[in-house]
């Protein structure tokens, strides 16, 4: 646990390193070489948007701000050939441009009825030598009330999202707490429900630390982006701790053996994953470019994670078939049966969702898979709580002593009954 916290205070401090990259409110620094020079973007929903800037510069004469749109021949064929064309060759493909009066504040407004469009801010200091030096401030507002205006289209709901998954893990972890005093007052807090414990409070923090930052960024058009980062962090171990308590169950621990078998395959398993969602999450905070549409599960870091997951699936579900080969209580046999089921679509749902988000238009993406996302894992964390129910666990779990996690033989430091006697 000490390494977990260690870990997670490297990466809030490299998040807060970081706190400007999402910034609808955006201020910085541009010092390039390069002659054209993307910015930022932002999403405007339909209707008319506003977009307030000031440049501030010691050379101005050249210098442009340049717009583009998500439609194909602007952005994508520009980012497509980004290093094949000329600066003016790419100024030629913009939707607009803007010399720049130094210090001065403009206001630009963007519209359209059709739908939602994706814009590019690009700095441009075409046929002049001298290297691009300036820093800016950038203001995008949409239309709507207090908790959308500041959000680009793509991120509109999120405060409203999160707070309701919020409230639903609230729920999950009061309910859950209350079993847990049930069996601790029993002397049978099992490491399993133990681990279950964790991945549900570790969910609650996550879903309360994106709230906060959305909620803020509401407020400001900054939000607290090292906290955000750092609530994904703590929703990735969440979701390596919960494959885990996945494997103990299906290799039958606590409910046909008091020996975990295979520890140095589950050992190995555990900590490939590991590395896969780190390499993940390390490549979304730092190695992707805001100017891309590409999805985190488009990248090689998310490829190899839902390719490697979903192995682990066929490992989880050949595990609960040994299991079950191997247990004589039709009751048991039945459970081992469901839970497979059940738990073979919460693996394969990643993968699916993912397959989801390439057919979504990509300023609805990331709302509805990472509504999907949560609901399947508020549906997972539930099922596996209402499997480890004081009052259900009797008829499944066959407990007479408690065994280190990954260990054996060493005497347990706290008492451990039966479940059978609760």
């Amino acid at each position: 646990m000490k390494a977990f916290w260690c870990i997670a205070l490297v990466f809030l401090c490299l998040s807060l390193y970081a706190q400007f990259a999402e910034s609808k409110v955006q201020s910085g620094h541009v010092s390039t070489s390069s002659d054209w020079k993307f910015v930022s973007k932002f999403c405007f929903s339909k209707g008319i948007g506003n977009f307030t800037w000031s440049i501030l510069s010691e050379d101005t004469s050249r210098l442009k701000l340049v717009f583009y749109d998500d439609v194909e021949d602007s952005w994508p064929l520009v980012w497509k050939n980004r290093n094949k064309w000329s600066c003016a060759e790419k100024v030629l493909k913009a939707k607009g441009n803007h010399s720049i009066i130094n210090n001065k504040t403009h206001l630009q407004e963007f519209s359209d009825d059709v739908r939602p469009h994706f814009w590019y801010f690009v700095v441009s200091n075409c046929n002049n030598s001298k290297p691009i030096n300036l820093k800016y401030h950038f203001q995008w507002l949409n239309k709507g009330g207090a908790w959308t205006r500041q959000f680009s289209f793509d991120e509109q709901g999120l405060p409203a999202m999160y707070l309701v998954f919020w409230l639903f893990f609230m729920i999950l972890t009061a309910v859950h707490l209350w079993g847990v005093v049930i069996l601790v007052r029993n002397g049978s807090y099992h490491p399993l429900v133990r681990i279950l414990t964790a991945c549900i409070v570790l969910e609650l923090f996550s879903l309360f630390f994106l709230f906060i930052h959305y909620a803020e960024y509401a407020n400001n058009g900054r939000g607290s982006p090292g906290l955000k980062e750092f609530a994904e962090f703590v929703d990735l171990a969440a979701q390596l701790l919960f494959i885990f308590l996945l494997i103990l169950i299906a290799k039958g621990w606590a409910i046909s053996k008091n020996e975990i078998t295979d520890k140095y395959i589950i050992i190995g398993t555990m900590a490939i994953l590991s590395i896969l969602y780190l390499s993940m999450f390390i490549w979304d905070q730092v190695g992707r470019s805001a100017a891309s549409s590409v999805y985190i599960y488009d990248a090689g870091a998310g490829i190899s994670l839902l390719v490697f997951r979903t192995l682990a699936m066929f490992w989880f579900i050949f595990c609960v078939f040994q299991t079950t080969r191997e247990e004589t209580n039709p009751n048991k046999r039945l459970f081992y049966f469901v839970f497979a089921a059940a738990f073979s679509i919460w693996f394969i749902m990643l993968p699916f969702i993912a397959i989801i988000a390439s057919a979504i238009a990509a300023w609805d993406r990331f709302k509805i898979v990472q509504a999907l996302y949560l609901l399947m894992n508020f549906l997972g964390f539930s099922a596996i709580a209402f499997l480890l129910w004081p009052s259900r666990v009797a008829e499944y779990f066959e407990i007479s002593k408690t065994d280190l996690l990954l260990g054996g033989g060493a005497a347990p430091k706290y008492k451990a009954t039966p479940y059978e006697t609760l």
